[in-house]
C-alpha cells in the first residue's frame, strides 16, 4: 500500500512538472480567468439564459476544483478545509430542511460556489500568480469600463426627453441617482471594484497601459458617484485610507526614529484623513455631470433638459436619505428570525429557501428584502451559527495575513493596495450580500476570492 501511495504522488509531482514546464497550466488557468471575469460581467444582460452558463460553469469548475486540489496537494492547507467545511455544512443544512435531494447540486448556490472555490484554488497552483491576476485584471477592467461608459451615455441621453425613460438595465436616472444593471446599488458596486483593480494596475503593471488603468480608474469613480451607492464609496475609501496607512507607517523617513506605536498613531490619522477626502470626492461627479449637460443645453437648447438635469442630486454619505434606518430595520428583523428557534439558530433555513427578509415594517408586511443587507447576517439565517464558524476560521487567517502583507517591510505597494481592496470588500459586506455570497452577481465576490487566494500564495511562499 506503501509504495502504491509513493507511486500515485511521484506520477502526480511529474505530471505537475510536464504541465508547469510545457507551460499548459498557466494558459489554462487565464484562459479560465478570462472567460469567467468576461461572462460574469454581463451577467445581468444574459437573462434567463445565464442559468444554463451557471450549470456549465459549474460543471467545468468542479473539475478544476478537483485537479486544483489533488494536483497541488491544497488539503494541507487551513483555509482550504474551511472553506471546503462551509460546503459540507451548508449542503447539511438544506439535508436537516428538505432530506437528500439532488436540488442542492443543481443550485445556484452549488454551481457558484464550485467557481469561487475553483478560482481560489487554480491561483494556489498557478506557476506565475502575478501573470494570472494581471490577466484577469484586463479581463475585468475592460467589460466593466465599457459597461459604465455605456450606462452614463444611455441615463444621459434619457435626460434629453419630456419623459426621461426608466431603463433599469441600460442605464437611467430615478431620484436623482444613476440606475443600471437593475439597481443602483448594482453599478455602484461594479464601479467600485473597477477603481479597486485599476488602481492596483496602475500600481503594477508596465508605464505603456498604465493610461488605460487610469482612464478606468476615472470612469468608475464618477459612475460610482453618480449611483450614489454609499456603500461602495465606503469600502473604496477605506481601502485607500487603509494603503495610506500602511505607506505611511513604513516609510523610510524622520519619523523612523520614534516609538512604534506613536508611528502607528500618526499612520492611522493619516489613512483616516485620506479615506475621507476620497469619501467626500465622490460628491463631486453629480456636480460635474449636471455642469456638463447644463452647458450642452446652452448650445443645443433642449426644453425638457433644464428640468430633468435639476433632479439630479449629489448624493453624499453624511445625508440621512432614511437609507441607514432602513437597513437597521431589516438587520434587526433578520436577527430576530435568525433566532426564533433553536434549529434556525444552528441550522439557518438553508440556500434552497428562496425566502425574503418579511415583517420589516410594522403595518406593511407587503415590503419584504431580498436579503439581510448584510453578508455576515446573512451567513447565520441562511446557514445558521454553523454556517458561520468556517467564516471566522477564514476570516482569522485572512485577516492575520492581510496585516502581515500591509506592514512587513519590502512588500510591494501594488500587493499591499491588493490586501487594502480586500479589506475594503469586507466592509461592504457590513450593507450587501458581497463579498462571499451566491445572492446576485459576482462582482465583488470574484475579485475577493482571487486577490484573498494571491495573497495567501505570496505569504506562505515568502515564509
Amino acid at each position: 500500500m506503501v509504495k502504491l501511495i509513493s507511486e500515485y504522488k511521484n506520477c502526480i509531482e511529474a505530471f505537475y512538472s510536464f504541465l508547469v514546464d510545457s507551460k499548459i497550466l498557466q494558459c489554462v488557468i487565464e484562459l479560465f480567468l478570462i472567460l469567467i471575469a468576461v461572462s460574469h460581467a454581463f451577467r445581468s444582460f444574459w437573462g434567463g439564459a445565464f442559468v444554463y452558463w451557471y450549470a456549465g460553469s459549474g460543471l467545468l469548475s468542479m473539475f478544476i476544483l478537483i485537479f486544483a486540489i489533488l494536483v497541488g496537494r491544497l488539503y494541507y492547507y487551513n483555509e482550504v478545509i474551511y472553506l471546503l467545511l462551509f460546503i459540507i455544512l451548508a449542503w447539511f443544512s438544506s439535508v436537516i430542511l428538505y432530506g437528500f435531494t439532488l436540488s442542492f447540486f443543481v443550485s445556484r448556490f452549488f454551481c457558484s460556489w464550485m467557481t469561487f472555490l475553483a478560482l481560489y484554488m487554480v491561483i494556489r497552483i498557478t506557476p506565475d500568480p502575478s501573470r494570472a491576476l494581471c490577466i484577469f485584471s484586463y479581463s475585468l477592467v475592460i467589460p466593466f469600463t465599457g459597461i459604465c461608459i455605456y450606462t452614463i451615455v444611455h441615463g444621459a441621453w434619457s435626460l434629453f426627453s419630456e419623459y426621461p425613460g426608466q431603463n433599469l438595465l441600460l442605464g437611467c436616472f430615478r431620484f436623482g441617482r444613476l440606475f443600471a444593471l437593475k439597481n443602483a446599488n448594482t453599478i455602484g458596486l461594479l464601479s467600485a471594484v473597477l477603481i479597486l483593480i485599476s488602481v492596483y494596475s496602475i500600481l503594477h503593471i508596465k508605464k505603456r497601459h498604465r493610461f488605460l488603468f487610469l482612464f478606468s480608474a476615472i470612469i468608475g469613480w464618477f459612475t460610482l458617484g453618480l449611483s450614489g451607492c454609499r456603500t461602495g464609496m465606503i469600502g473604496v475609501s477605506a481601502a485607500f485610507g487603509l494603503i495610506a496607512c500602511s505607506t505611511f507607517f513604513l516609510h523610510k523617513g524622520i519619523w523612523q526614529s520614534w516609538h512604534i506605536l506613536l508611528r502607528l498613531a500618526c499612520a492611522l490619522l493619516i489613512g483616516v484623513a485620506i479615506g475621507v477626502l476620497v469619501l467626500e470626492s465622490f460628491y463631486l461627479p453629480a456636480v460635474i455631470f449636471r455642469g456638463i449637460l447644463l452647458g450642452l443645453n446652452w448650445i443645443i437648447r433642449n426644453p425638457y433638459l433644464k428640468k430633468n438635469v435639476a433632479d439630479l442630486s449629489a448624493r453624499k454619505v453624511s445625508d440621512d436619505d432614511g437609507t441607514l434606518t432602513d437597513r437597521v430595520y431589516i438587520w434587526a428583523t433578520c436577527v430576530k428570525d435568525c433566532f426564533s428557534s433553536l434549529r434556525r439558530a444552528l441550522f439557518g433555513i438553508s440556500s434552497l429557501n428562496k425566502g425574503r427578509v418579511t415583517g420589516i415594517y410594522a403595518g406593511h408586511h407587503e415590503i419584504t428584502a431580498p436579503n439581510a443587507h448584510n453578508v455576515y447576517l446573512d451567513v447565520v439565517r441562511r446557514f445558521g451559527l454553523l454556517g458561520l464558524i468556517p467564516w471566522i476560521g477564514l476570516l482569522i487567517i485572512w485577516i492575520r495575513r492581510g496585516i502581515q502583507m500591509l506592514f512587513k517591510t519590502g512588500t510591494g505597494i501594488a500587493d499591499r493596495f491588493l490586501v487594502a481592496s480586500a479589506a475594503g470588500m469586507l466592509v461592504m459586506g457590513m450593507a450587501e450580500a458581497v463579498p462571499f455570497s451566491d445572492l446576485g452577481p459576482a462582482y465583488v465576490t470574484i475579485p475577493f476570492f482571487i486577490i484573498c487566494s494571491y495573497c495567501m500564495k505570496e505569504t506562505r511562499i515568502e515564509a
